[in-house]
């Protein structure tokens, strides 16, 4: 099958955050079933050209805007299509150009004409595809559209008279990777509620900025699916479904759910260069030397047999932030453990956080800003791993942690539920703890037991091996995705 991405990000190219991981890998593992897979994003001007060297695949393409005579805004935008190929490592990819709304900007995201941005992108890659149609180029069977950013392009794919007949064969998955991130309201004051009964309006109309991609890519497209089955079950309740829970459950039917990936080759203990001692589940030793270099490096006392608790992730009440201040608050009523943090987030945990480090400054420390190298150190050196989010689509820091065999434990919701399974003393089967999201008694609950756990060496030894033995490669999510494109392509 030929396989189209499109999306607003893409590693390494526009690396903002998962997404572009997630589109990155997902291309890269279903080539490798022997599918032609290729990605199509904005060529924005953080993507320099000289690292990532590209040619012109199409010139002076012109991009209708839906300008009415008369109108002050132009009637078409120039664009370029370029293409970088698949002699790289990465799915081969194509970069639209235009200098007015991806070029000449300094960052991926932040601006007020979000909704122009990337109704653009969708138009682009429509044209694009016209044009690839007449000179018999290449064309896909499937669009794999990502995140508010392309629900334009499942509408008017499936509805604009200048697209749908002439590209009628092509079939639309349409991912959401988080429901909460609309788009279109981000920069509006006083946002009106679109049905999506009304046609997508003209790129510049002013109005078209109340109208929700996210819930016409719903409602349009061949399927839907989110970043895993639990959370394809929550989003249909008014609690998670961020306003569209009653058309999500209105459209239950094309609605699933799969979980990401992580890169197992690049996350790797056994090879991964950035930790000081590397490990696997045959040899668990070397892991003592991660422990001490990370407790130097977050200035803790180095003892081998305290147990480092970690948190990597915004600071953020969707992280449930709120339940680990609240129980370190009483942190002396605790078995001996030492509490590292990394991430920035809002300024009043932030503020929480740092008089907690003045307070106890033996067992608690942060480093309070992004960093995409330490994340494999914390997991290569900490023993266990704080996930006590509110909601969580797909939960891949937990899957991070397991690969380097910290211990996660997390909130019972999203896909942190079909993560991580509950470590079972009597059988030692599981690879972490579960507690009740938002529940600061059952969150407790959950660490005493993890505590508890570690105390008894060879027990707790079997549960790192156990969380080192999951298998959450994105080769396994790909199996799971050719079976929907199939059932995409079979469908009339």
């Amino acid at each position: 099958m030929k396989i189209l991405y499109v999306a607003s990000e893409d590693a390494p190219y526009a690396l903002v955050g998962g997404l572009s991981q997630a589109v990155s890998f997902m291309a890269r593992a279903v080539a490798k079933l022997g599918h032609d897979a290729r990605v199509f994003i904005p060529k924005y001007g953080v993507i320099d050209e000289k690292k990532y060297p590209m040619g012109m695949e199409t010139k002076g393409l012109a991009v209708p805007t839906g300008a009415g005579k008369g109108s002050k805004f132009p009637h078409v935008l120039l664009c370029n299509v370029k293409y970088r190929d698949q002699s790289t490592f990465y799915a081969p990819t194509y970069f639209l150009e235009n200098r007015e709304y991806f070029e000449l900007r300094a960052n991926v995201y932040g601006y007020s004409d979000e909704h122009i941005r990337f109704y653009l992108l969708s138009l682009g890659c429509l044209e694009w595809l016209l044009a690839q149609k007449a000179k018999k180029g290449w064309m896909p069977d499937i669009i794999h559209a990502h995140d508010w950013h392309t629900g334009y392009i499942v509408e008017l794919l499936k509805k604009d008279p200048r697209y749908k007949k002439a590209l009628q064969k092509i079939k639309v998955l349409y991912t959401i990777h988080n429901f909460r991130h609309q788009g279109n309201h981000e920069f509006l004051y006083e946002v009106k509620s679109d049905k999506g009964k009304e046609a997508l309006l003209p790129i510049f109309q002013r109005k078209m900025q109340n109208q929700n991609p996210m819930l016409r890519g719903i409602i349009y497209a061949d399927r839907v699916n989110t970043v895993s089955r639990t959370y394809a079950k929550e989003v249909q309740t008014k609690e998670f479904g961020e306003g569209l829970h009653r058309q999500l459950k209105s459209h239950a039917y094309k609605l699933s759910g799969i979980a990401n990936g992580i890169d197992t080759q690049e996350m790797n203990p056994q090879t991964d260069p950035h930790i000081v001692s590397n490990f696997n589940s045959k040899n668990l030793a070397p892991r003592k030397a991660n422990k001490a270099a990370l407790q130097k490096h977050f200035q803790l006392p180095v003892a081998a047999n305290i147990p480092v608790i970690a948190y990597v992730g915004r600071l953020a009440a969707q992280k449930g932030i709120e339940l680990i201040l609240k129980t370190l608050e009483d942190i002396e009523t605790l078995p001996a453990s030492q509490f590292i943090f990394l991430g920035g987030g809002e300024k009043s945990y932030s503020n929480d956080l740092v008089e907690l480090c003045r307070r106890y400054p033996a067992r608690i420390a942060a480093i309070l800003q992004k960093d995409f190298i330490l994340p494999r150190k914390i997991f290569a050196g900490s023993d266990m791993l704080l996930v006590p989010s509110r909601f969580e689509p797909g939960g891949i820091v937990a899957m991070e942690a397991l690969r380097y065999g910290c211990v996660p434990i997390v909130a019972n919701t999203g896909g942190l539920s079909e993560t991580i399974s509950a470590f079972n003393g009597s059988r030692l089967t599981g690879n972490g703890f579960l507690h009740e999201r938002g529940n600061r008694l059952s969150f407790q609950v959950a660490l005493i037991s993890a505590l508890q756990v570690y105390a008894i060496p060879e027990v707790w030894a079997r549960l790192v091996k156990n969380a080192l033995l999951s298998d959450f490669s994105w080769d396994r999510t790909a199996l799971e995705y050719q079976k929907l494109y199939k059932q995409l392509k079979r469908a009339k």
